[in-house]
């Protein structure tokens, strides 16, 4: 998810919120009293995230969400995501070097994987942050396809780390037959679709296919 999206729906919250304090007080909830009474933060960085300038870290979401009255997937699925891996035993890496990580849009994948097999830098538009050990070559990509359901659901967001070695029984993404795929390596050059009602789920890479990268991390939703 983008910068630009998850900031709509911290302040989509915001508002609701508002509006029902507005019904049960009879008075506007301002940002400032949000700031100060609620978050315990200063007004200007409400502000500051409201308008999209700024992230919330992991426990000014969770205190956000809180006193929001939602789930911290409601207004950052990559803060759910985080609160997720942190519960699994990954370590986060708040202050990591590489922390952004490049969105590839649709339109972006062509020109990107002419970047990659070429070994040049493609440069974006758009960023998300990624807090979890990750390379400076990773970048987000939303899952087009169904081949891996159960596993990644067709409409994720899967980040996936390009300065990764091939292991066995390890996701990955894969420029196939000129398009993004995804599948589970087998050995033996072998790749696996796991949705079990794709036909011939076990495949190979052709002339011209690649490795693009593991997949190191997803965000589903709905």
């Amino acid at each position: 998810m983008s910068q630009k999206k998850e900031h709509e729906l911290i302040r989509d919250a915001f508002t609701r919120f508002q509006a029902n304090y507005q019904s049960a007080n009879g008075h506007k909830l301002t940002q400032a009293v949000f700031a100060q009474e609620h978050v315990k933060v200063t007004p200007g960085y409400v502000s500051s995230v409201l308008r999209g300038d700024d992230y919330l870290n992991l426990e000014a979401g969770l205190r956000w969400a809180t006193e929001l009255g939602v789930t911290l997937d409601e207004i950052s699925p990559r803060l759910a995501m985080q609160l997720e891996l942190s519960r699994s035993g990954v370590p986060l890496v708040e202050h990591t070097t590489f922390k952004r990580v490049k969105v590839i849009t649709e339109d972006d994948v062509v020109d990107w994987i002419k970047a990659l097999s070429k070994g040049k830098a493609f440069k974006v538009d758009e960023y998300m942050h990624l807090n979890c050990p990750h390379s400076d070559e990773t970048y987000a990509l939303t899952c087009a396809t169904k081949a891996m359901e159960p596993e990644i659901k067709a409409g994720s967001t899967v980040f996936v780390d390009c300065k990764t070695e091939l292991e066995i029984d390890s996701q990955y993404a894969l420029w196939k037959d000129d398009s993004v795929v995804y599948g589970t390596a087998q050995g033996d050059g072998l790749f696996k679709f796991e949705n079990s009602q794709y036909p011939n789920p076990i495949f190979s890479l052709d002339k011209g296919d690649f490795v693009i990268g593991k997949i190191i991390a997803r965000i589903t939703y709905g």
